[in-house]
């Protein structure tokens, strides 16, 4: 008898590891493949390990500093944390423009919204530039 997808063993009474991605061994419970954010241990099947610190995804080869610049919030698919409000970019480092209003987009710096009597620059990212809009 063949056990149903989720369990393994004599009987079938045992349960696949919870951090298998795919069906285990029917007879043995290893998992060929671990869940993104997890892996395998040395000499272990079972996909008990969360991804060590700054990597991420499929076997834990995603780099969160590459990503973020930072450590992610998930080790599953890697989300990079939002950054403080006023800054933008790889790990946070650069600062969204002074007469920025709001928050500006981590990932381009553009401006939600200027400062009255700015404009956003040809790019349409920042209020800085020395565009003065006149009233």
């Amino acid at each position: 008898m063949e056990c149903p997808d989720g369990s393994y063993g004599p009987n079938c009474k045992q349960m696949c590891p919870p951090n298998c991605a795919e069906i285990c061994d029917k007879k043995t419970g290893a998992c060929s493949k671990c869940k993104k954010g997890y892996f395998h241990s040395q000499g272990a099947e079972d996909c008990k390990n969360s991804c060590p610190p700054m990597f991420y995804g499929d076997g834990c080869k995603g780099s969160c500093q590459t990503k973020c610049g930072m450590e992610c919030l998930d080790k599953g698919e890697g989300t990079c944390p939002d950054c403080p409000e006023g800054m933008w970019g790889l790990g946070c480092s650069s600062n969204c423009g002074e007469n920025c209003i709001g928050p500006c987009s981590r990932s381009t710096g553009e401006c939600d919204g200027c400062s009255r009597g700015f404009t956003k620059d040809s790019r349409h990212l920042a209020c800085d530039k020395g565009r003065r809009q006149i009233y």
